[in-house]
């Protein structure tokens, strides 16, 4: 029998005719944590930046802030620009982004630098890219859960469609688990 906490948390789901997503992670700070290392070392990390880009795409960040950021390094990256914390903040600002990751520039300034000195060296990234990696992934499977949950509720179709509907789903995340859902060594990514 589901507990009190429970129903309550299913009927805030479907208030109004959408989703909502609760703090389902116990431990979300840790994963935040995690997302923060890895943006650091992400500026300290020089040549080992293809393989962990590769790996971890800013969608796959937990909060608008981070997925800003790892998009800024990102794009650096791929203008083939040096990725660290001065160019980074210069890239924040020249794009119109850099409030968008704190109250107002100086704020965002301090948060962006805390994240680079915090990281220290980038000597445990692949860890943290594979935290990063399956806290995604579980935020991708509990929004596909949801999507077949609002299916079930309003069909729009036989129970076979929303099985097949609900199946891609969780083929696609299992595909790109697959493909995508650990983090590559320097030495797999050169060979």
């Amino acid at each position: 029998e589901p507990s009190r906490r429970t129903l309550k948390t299913t009927t805030r789901l479907f208030e109004k005719d959408h989703m909502v997503i609760p703090d389902y992670n116990a431990d979300s700070r840790r994963v935040q944590d995690c997302e923060r290392a890895l943006l650091g070392a992400l500026m300290h990390a020089g040549a080992d930046l293809d393989v962990l880009l590769t790996s971890v795409r800013p969608e796959d960040y937990s909060t608008d802030r981070h997925q800003i950021l790892a998009r800024t390094i990102a794009d650096l990256w791929a203008d083939r620009q040096p990725v660290e914390l001065l160019t980074v903040v210069d890239r924040l600002r020249k794009t119109g982004k850099l409030v968008r990751v704190g109250t107002d520039e100086t704020n965002a300034e301090i948060w962006v630098a805390g994240i680079y000195t915090d990281a220290g060296t980038c000597g445990r990234a692949d860890y943290y890219a594979a935290e990063v990696l399956d806290a995604a992934r579980k935020r991708q499977l509990y929004l596909a859960g949801c999507d077949t949950i609002r299916d079930t509720l309003n069909p729009d179709g036989p129970a076979a469609e929303l099985i097949d509907r609900a199946a891609s789903r969780i083929a696609g995340l299992a595909e790109r688990g697959t493909a995508e859902g650990r983090v590559r060594t320097s030495a797999e990514a050169v060979n």
